[in-house]
């Protein structure tokens, strides 16, 4: 392939038997077969490019030949410096800028408008579109530019103080949560050793109450054991007197019970 479009074919067959690919779309990877050569644009054209090489006015005029023309013999010359002074298309870079898009006001290369601008009806050949435009004076331009400087330069200084302020109060935000930490941190600590404190009384005093108690139902076993003894005894006394002994155990053992009650009923401990 050539620079600016382009030659391809395959040979098939003998060295006399050519067959031309679409330059087109051999550039978005498919393998059309050409019908017609574009000495002007020196582009191959399959059915469907022909149609739209014809539809565009900006290249509606140009003469279309058999795939077999002799491209060398037909094309236009070019000298070195309007090649220099060709700005290449922004989409494809090794393509020279040759079409205006009115609908979309932005310049391309062939290529573009046959692939993604077939639809517009604002296609002008760049030549024509120079004619035709009118643009704006070069003065006028680098006033917009100079006036468009000025605002990113501002807008640059706002963001830079932005990004000041922003570290700042990360930074004062940082320590306000490490300042708060602390605090909670001395606080729980506080709490926690209130907390303990408290535990640590009401549970002395739990233990010693406990174990005081415990102590009473030790003794009180120990006086059933007694009790128990002498309830067994057998003691030859009257009538007054065993009466009289009757009501002492009974006594004793309404005793015991009273203090195996008190302790047992005590269930919060």
């Amino acid at each position: 392939m050539t620079e600016g479009g382009g030659y391809n074919n395959s040979v098939h067959g003998s060295d006399a038997d050519f067959e031309y690919s679409c330059t087109p779309c051999g550039e978005e990877g498919n393998d059309e077969k050409a019908l017609k050569y574009c000495p002007e644009c020196k582009e191959y054209l399959c059915a469907a490019c022909i149609k739209c090489h014809l539809k565009f006015s900006a290249t509606k005029k140009h003469t279309l030949h058999d795939k077999e023309y002799k491209h060398c013999e037909g094309d236009s010359v070019e000298t070195i410096s309007d090649k220099e002074n060709m700005l290449k298309c922004p989409y494809h870079s090794d393509r020279d800028i040759e079409i205006y898009c009115g609908d979309h006001d932005m310049v391309y290369c062939a290529l573009c408008v046959a692939k993604d601008h077939r639809q517009c009806t604002g296609i002008l050949e760049l030549k024509e579109a120079a004619k035709r435009i009118s643009i704006d004076n070069e003065d006028i331009i680098l006033s917009k530019v100079d006036s468009l400087q000025a605002e990113i330069q501002v807008t640059r200084e706002k963001k830079k103080e932005n990004l000041i302020t922003l570290d700042k109060e990360k930074n004062e935000i940082l320590k306000t949560i490490t300042d708060t930490e602390s605090l909670m941190i001395d606080k729980v600590k506080e709490l926690a050793f209130g907390a303990q404190a408290k535990a640590c009384t009401t549970y002395n005093g739990l233990k010693e109450e406990l174990q005081e108690e415990y102590s009473v139902l030790l003794q009180a076993f120990t006086d059933t054991n007694e009790l128990r003894s002498k309830v067994k005894t057998k003691v030859d006394l009257d009538e007054k007197r065993q009466f009289a002994r009757h009501i002492l155990q009974k006594h004793s053992m309404a005793q015991l019970e009273n203090k195996h009650d008190s302790v047992e009923k005590d269930e919060k401990k």
